[in-house]
């Protein structure tokens, strides 16, 4: 992988601590779920030609849900059930002061989205 001999053979080591958390979560996650049961999520308005391209290349299905977040959630856990998902949110969006790199719920309902 280019990413990963990069990121390797780079100096900086708060890169590469970045890096090594984000891959011990990743392999957390496919630790305790099965690969059916996880989604990656990517918001964006629109898929960007770049999108697009990763997309063909691993071959990715793309769900576009053109709800407002709660309910696209709401929607796609309904349409097609999961038990985890990759989300990604911005460093200062004041909404994830509590979040850390794995949030694991162990209610019936596996996130509470208020």
């Amino acid at each position: 992988m280019e990413i990963d001999r990069a990121i390797r053979g780079s100096q900086d080591r708060r890169l590469k601590t970045k890096y090594d958390n984000a891959i011990y979560v990743i392999q957390r996650a496919f630790a305790l779920y099965e690969t059916e049961d996880l989604r990656l999520t990517g918001l964006k308005k629109w898929p960007s030609a770049s999108m697009e391209g990763k997309i063909q290349l691993y071959d990715l299905q793309l769900e576009i849900i053109q709800l407002d977040f709660k309910s696209g959630l709401e929607a796609l856990l309904r349409e097609k059930p999961f038990k985890a998902i990759f989300l990604g949110t911005r460093y200062g969006d004041p909404n994830a002061v509590n979040e850390s790199d794995l949030c694991i719920n162990t209610r019936d309902s596996f996130f509470d989205i208020s």
